[in-house]
């Protein structure tokens, strides 16, 4: 049989071109199939959108998540009857009904009991949504996207519900919420959001939390604390939590739509997942809350590197940078660690790093500054100026003066130049970058404030106002904190101790007066030597040097020792000064708060710190 070429190939040509109308018939019918697939998982993802944002706001976050967890029934716990219930088992009533009344410390009931409920709790309640969220996770396809919402939410119910036992076995008061309304204030939405952040390890919620605990311990006022978590000291901290949880709840949504499209696997992903996460979550707030001023009768505030009591180590303060925002023209402070870490908390732009402490320039130095480094005078006068140490930035760009400028400088030029052009001088732009400064770290001194004040009426506790002083030496750190402890205590009255040591500056003395005369209330002492000349003893018996420093005792203590004696006698009093720690390394071993010692030197004396932990930055924020 003769083999035909040219019908073989025609016949392979209509296989192709049937071959290829099927493949694009396919290609049209795939298309249309994956088409349809998205436009249901979109309409899918936008009913799950729908469904859990209670709040309105367009966004589900975590504040969507507390409250539909909380409107689970079961999630809002009882204090009384969960102490109770927990308590019964090894304790008497009388002790049971005194923890209600106060804590399960102030009860006398052992940390180590405590803890072994809190264990407990833990293992009780991952057991439960470990269940629910594999029970949940086992059935597939788009058409059960439906449960995602159920599950996130009994996911963060039962963390809910761990978060208000573990809080009230660890001193904190009732949960506020509306049965009838099951609604939430802004306060207990915050309280709530805090702990969760500490759950996942969002940078400085754990602080937060610890703050607040302490701070009610302390027994800072119902308002005061509502100030803090609604727009005080916490509340940036509520706000970055949200802000993390926001991107986080995004994620976790579409990716639980996807393990529900894998039947049987998804209940084996979802119970195993939630298994493992949850304990350690729990944890971790189990361990905030352990230590604080309402769970720990041994908690102390100190600067030492091993608590003094127990041995172990401390946790140093989260230290802070400063961060200049090119858009705004203007330095902010942040923790290392928080959440927004170099965001501009007014025009949301990324800012970059400036330095560790800062000051503001006043024009006068910032004249000085042209003068010095041979620019025109005035000609920084519309730019923002700061220094840190001899260091300056104008507009944010580093300028460091080198030591040598200042030893060949012309001092009678430079103060000819300086009193040729000073009266062209402005303090206009000046004002409207300290404005702008204000305005980017307002939030930060609120924290400042409230945390100072509540440490100053803590301290005072054991004192009658009568036996509480301020040392005034006339210098901004002195002065700031004779105003954060008159407003603490409400108490224009309290004594004023200034030490002139006959070697203050005359603008020192003049603004001692000045300050006497704008707090006619204060009870205003001054504790100068004027048996003895300075410069007389100097010749006498030579300057004061490092292994004889009389010039403190002579001309300081001295003189504020014998004023004290004479208003107290032998009596112990309590004097809050302005030491801070970031002024020196010796200064930087000091505690907060001293009742004895080598750094208390007047011995009738107890002395605190409100300013301690402040820098120079924070000092002059406040001012």
């Amino acid at each position: 049989m003769k083999f035909d070429k040219e019908k073989f190939n025609e016949k392979i040509g209509e296989i192709a071109h049937d071959a290829k109308n099927i493949a694009l018939d396919v290609t049209d019918k795939t298309k249309d199939a994956v088409v349809k697939t998205k436009e249901v998982a979109l309409k899918s993802k936008d009913s799950v959108m729908e469904k859990m944002d209670v709040n309105g706001d367009g966004n589900v976050d975590i504040e969507d998540i507390i409250i539909l967890g909380i409107k689970t029934p079961g999630v809002k716990i009882s204090r009384s009857e969960f102490l109770k219930k927990e308590l019964t088992k090894n304790y008497q009533e009388d002790i049971i009904n005194k923890t209600i009344e106060t804590t399960p410390m102030n009860a006398g009931i052992s940390n180590e009991d405590i803890d072994k409920i809190a264990d407990e709790v833990i293992k009780y309640e991952r057991n439960c949504v470990s269940g629910i969220s594999a029970a949940l996770g086992l059935s597939g396809g788009i058409s059960m996207v439906a449960t995602i919402p159920a599950d996130i939410v009994q996911y963060y119910g039962y963390m809910l519900r761990a978060t208000q036992k573990l809080m009230y076995l660890y001193g904190f008061p009732e949960i506020n919420l509306d049965d009838e309304n099951k609604s939430l204030d802004t306060e207990t939405l915050n309280i709530l959001t805090l702990c969760l952040g500490v759950m996942y390890g969002v940078a400085g919620a754990n602080n937060a939390v610890k703050a607040m605990a302490n701070g009610l311990a302390k027994g800072v006022s119902k308002k005061i604390m509502t100030t803090a978590l609604t727009k005080g000291t916490l509340y940036p901290m509520v706000k970055s939590i949200c802000k993390w949880f926001g991107v986080n709840m995004t994620k976790k949504m579409l990716s639980g739509i996807a393990q529900k499209s894998i039947p049987v696997v998804g209940g084996i992903i979802g119970g195993s997942i939630t298994y493992v996460s949850f304990k350690p979550c729990c944890e971790k707030l189990k361990k905030s809350l352990q230590d604080t001023l309402l769970s720990n009768p041994n908690h102390i505030e100190t600067n030492e590197e091993k608590c003094p009591i127990c041995g172990t180590e401390t946790v140093e303060d989260i230290p802070t940078e400063v961060l200049w925002c090119e858009h705004c023209k203007t330095p902010v402070i942040q923790e290392v660690n928080q959440v927004d870490k170099g965001i501009c908390p007014i025009c949301g732009n990324k800012m970059k790093y400036m330095a560790t402490d800062i000051r503001p320039v006043f024009p006068e130095e910032r004249l000085m500054l042209e003068i010095l480094l041979g620019n025109n005078p005035n000609e920084f006068v519309k730019k923002s100026v700061w220094a840190e140490n001899s260091r300056y930035f104008i507009d944010g760009k580093s300028i460091a003066l080198p030591s040598k400028l200042f030893k060949e400088t012309d001092t009678t030029d430079i103060t000819k130049n300086i009193n040729q052009y000073k009266n062209e001088n402005t303090y206009e732009y000046f004002d409207k970058y300290i404005d702008n400064f204000k305005k980017a770290n307002k939030e930060r001194l609120n924290g400042l404030i409230d945390e100072a004040q509540s440490f100053v009426k803590n301290a005072s506790k054991k004192y009658d106002e009568e036996h509480i002083v301020l040392s005034f030496s006339g210098g901004k750190d002195s002065t700031v904190t004779a105003d954060v402890v008159i407003k603490a205590l409400s108490n224009p009255s309290l004594v004023h101790i200034f030490g002139n040591t006959t070697l203050e500056f005359p603008t020192t003395i003049e603004y001692a007066e000045r300050y006497r005369n704008d707090h006619p209330e204060a009870i205003f002492q001054v504790a100068k030597n004027n048996e003895q000349v300075f410069l007389d003893v100097c010749e006498e018996i030579g300057p004061p040097a490092r292994l004889m420093r009389w010039c403190c005792s002579m001309f300081k203590t001295g003189p504020i020792t014998r004023v004290i004696n004479n208003l107290y006698r032998n009596q112990q009093i309590l004097t809050f000064y302005g030491i801070r720690k970031a002024e020196s390394v010796s200064r930087s071993k000091y505690n907060r708060i001293e009742e004895g010692g080598e750094s208390v030197k007047i011995q009738q004396q107890t002395v605190a710190s409100p300013i301690f932990f402040w820098k120079d930055v924070d000092i002059w924020l406040y001012i």
